[in-house]
């Protein structure tokens, strides 16, 4: 229950983070994917008790929605080891813990189920543990939102995780034929482990590393191991292995417009929206997608309106800018809001719209490749990345009446109302070049992007 428990809230804490980072104008698509700061320095009295960090300074990295410190934790705390018991190896790859030391909890509670303990409880969703404040041990679903920002196929030891390794590895360090290409910045190192009969294994050249997380079973603990791929698992809890800390991400209550991207006369927040709202909902149920991809509405919660305005017309309850679930001072978009976002990515694209029938379903040339996110677009083992051009780094959440799509295609609600049972929206597939403006049913349910007022 507590492990559910953890995953809820975790989506909730997390919810509003789902697109990548912002374009910074002149920096490069590589760029958009992830920027390391110079430093930022640690101190004792950010520490938790029985830990040491002696003023170290620890540079980060921006990965998707998450940021990491670019290297292993090397607090020297009680039981803690360098790799072979060599002071050098604690320069190299960090210190070695055993999972109570990292999370700063009692010894026993390496031997206990947490919620057989009170002493051994697992703060949610942010376990700090032995990082600085303002940082925790990452959850298992932490390690999942990072690994499928990489590459969305990656789930433990399948397809997909092999490439992520490659790109997580550091340059150096792991032997000739083994090094990554750091891609962004994570710098992972073979630091290898110790097990709990006192023998160190796997570190150095051609080697293995080993990272804790803040999720457990009974006498066992998760851990990423990265080797000559990417993997997850279980394992004795008194192993010692290494720590690798994750910022802590708490939004405002209700919504975040702290993210922001300015495309010509607009502001857009640069992620989908997650306010939690009665009808809401995870795409498949899974809170782990709404940490990438935000929650996913039907057009009358998206709006705010009583829910049988998804079978009437509800014109005169529509303001012109109507704000919705979205913040104060925000409003969902318009019609007339989408076109202006069309034409100044392509002029050309018209801001009238196209009927087929009774059917509207008109198309913005390019637009979608320009406005997809550098990263994210996967289907049926076709990656298909946009450039990101402007930093609104769309992402395909899915969606629909039995919602399906994730990797694939995302849809976002526009205010502007079609009929009594059809609303407009705006969406783009990973295999195609253009923004689609349609009227799917009122009862489906997106995406929604925030503009501002």
């Amino acid at each position: 229950m507590k492990k559910q428990l953890t995953k809820i809230i975790l989506a909730v804490a997390l919810g509003l983070a789902f697109a990548f980072t912002l374009s910074c104008g002149e920096h490069s698509q590589e760029e958009i994917l992830f920027y390391s700061s110079s430093s930022e320095t640690q101190s004792s009295s950010s520490s938790k008790p029985g830990s040491s960090t002696g003023g170290s300074a620890f540079g980060t990295a921006v990965i998707g929605i998450q940021t990491w410190m670019s290297k292993n934790l090397d607090s020297e705390a009680e039981g803690s080891k360098c790799y072979n018991n060599d002071p050098a190896n604690c320069t190299k790859y960090g210190r070695l813990y055993d999972w109570a030391t990292a999370m700063v909890l009692p010894s026993k509670c390496n031997d206990v189920f947490y919620t057989a303990d009170a002493d051994c409880d697992i703060a949610i969703p942010n376990h700090q543990g032995l990082c600085p404040a303002g940082w925790h041990i990452p959850s298992e679903e932490d390690w999942e939102v990072l690994t499928k920002f990489i590459d969305p196929r990656c789930s433990g030891s399948s397809g997909g995780c092999d490439s992520v390794a490659i790109k997580l590895k550091a340059r150096s360090d792991w032997g000739a034929s083994h090094n990554g290409t750091d891609k962004y910045k994570f710098a992972a190192l073979p630091g290898g482990s110790r097990l709990p009969n006192g023998k160190f294994r796997n570190g150095g050249a051609g080697g293995s590393g080993y990272w804790w997380g803040a999720s457990d079973k009974d006498t066992e603990a998760y851990y990423l191991l990265i080797g000559s791929g990417l993997s997850h698992s279980i394992d004795d809890k008194r192993d010692l292995r290494s720590v690798r800390c994750v910022k802590d991400y708490l939004p405002p209550a209700g919504g975040s417009a702290s993210e922001t991207v300015v495309i010509g006369t607009q502001t857009w927040m640069s992620k989908n929206l997650a306010v939690d709202v009665p009808g809401s909902v995870c795409y498949g149920n899974a809170p782990a997608k709404c940490a990438i991809y935000g929650r996913i509405y039907d057009w009358a919660t998206a709006m705010a309106l009583p829910p049988d305005c998804n079978s009437s017309v509800c014109a005169s309850q529509i303001s012109a800018k109507h704000r919705g679930i979205c913040p104060a001072g925000w409003h969902i978009p318009s019609d007339t809001d989408w076109n202006t976002l069309m034409k100044f990515v392509n002029p050309a694209c018209s801001d009238k719209p196209t009927m087929l029938g009774n059917i509207l379903s008109s198309s913005c040339a390019g637009a979608g490749t320009k406005l997809k996110a550098a990263g994210g677009w996967y289907y049926d083992g076709v990656v298909e990345y946009g450039t990101d051009d402007y930093g609104f780094a769309a992402l395909p959440g899915g969606g629909g009446r039995k919602p399906d799509g994730a990797g694939r295609d995302g849809y976002w609600w526009s205010s502007s109302e079609f009929n009594a049972i059809l609303a407009n929206k705006r969406s783009i597939s990973y295999n195609r070049e253009y923004v689609l403006w349609d009227s799917p049913g009122k009862n489906y349910l997106f995406s929604v992007r925030c503009i501002k007022d």
